[in-house]
């Protein structure tokens, strides 16, 4: 997994929709866009995050959960096709 989280893969630090605007296509619209010219990407969410059900479905593949600080994370990486 180590060569999936380095160049040139494409680190998602932040991705966030305002609660009000969720479930409209927006964040996967955001993230498509994001990552349109990587060969990779990779980012970290809360397993029980309302957007890991999206990564999940869009083909993001899971990798071991570990916590920062008590709160639970887990790894999703993406290969373009």
């Amino acid at each position: 997994m180590a060569a999936r989280l380095v160049a040139p893969a494409l680190t998602v630090a932040e991705l966030m929709v305002d609660p009000a605007h969720r479930r409209r296509g927006i964040g996967r619209t955001l993230l498509t866009r994001f990552t349109a010219d990587w060969p990779a990407a990779w980012l970290c969410t809360h397993p029980d995050a309302p957007a890991a059900t999206m990564y999940r479905r869009d083909g993001w593949e899971e990798h071991g959960n570990f916590a920062v600080d008590e709160y639970p994370l887990v790894v999703f990486t993406w290969q373009a096709r």
